[in-house]
């Protein structure tokens, strides 16, 4: 693989938009998508640590030096936990603990998926759509830029998180602000769709 299909395949992978890394690297989003190209062959070194750490990739797996880690699907079926409630792709499902799930098996689950959902609404399309399932990993830390399942004052939401922000794609929908007397907190990062 070149250096571009490797950042274009990991930053997928960790659901990454070329947006974050743009800001993180301070430079423009289209120079994200010419590295990814090929347009731009040699990533320039002031850029390669820094953009390594974002993907976590040592620099030599980033540079196709040695095969990069992955998130590779499993060609087995895979148990997960699927919840009955879908996670609002909108503005807002009620989300409380304690709600049932069943053990449904899933072919070509990510590796690391703890559970799924099924998205409702429209507020992530086009990437995630109305009874799209959802894999989730928990646990982990979502960085801006990230889509994850959030719960807001008991309401669900699959949103990328931006800042004190939780911002749909689809423009239509406003972004919703997080402040400081909410109850907020992370369920788990989308790592793919089914």
């Amino acid at each position: 693989m070149t250096t571009g299909e490797i950042i274009k395949s990991r930053r997928k992978e960790l659901d990454i938009s070329a947006e974050f890394i743009a800001q993180k690297l301070g430079i423009a989003r289209s120079t994200v998508f010419r590295y990814e190209r090929g347009d731009i062959e040699k990533v320039p070194s002031d850029i390669l640590i820094p953009l390594s750490r974002i993907l976590r990739l040592e620099p030599s797996e980033l540079m196709g030096l040695k095969p990069p880690k992955t998130n590779s699907f499993e060609n087995a079926m895979k148990k997960l936990r699927f919840f009955n409630i879908p996670v609002s792709a909108g503005t807002g499902q009620w989300l409380a603990e304690g709600h049932e799930y069943e053990y449904e098996e899933f072919e070509h689950a990510p590796r690391g998926a703890d559970f799924a959902l099924k998205v409702k609404g429209d507020s992530m399309e086009p990437m995630y759509c109305d009874n799209d399932i959802v894999f989730v990993k928990q646990n982990v830390i979502i960085e801006s830029g990230q889509i994850g399942i959030f719960c807001l004052n008991d309401e669900g939401y699959m949103k990328m998180l931006q800042g004190n922000k939780l911002v749909s794609l689809n423009p239509t929908y406003k972004p919703i602000i997080v402040d400081e007397f909410d109850v907020f907190f992370c369920a788990g990062r989308v790592i793919g769709k089914n």
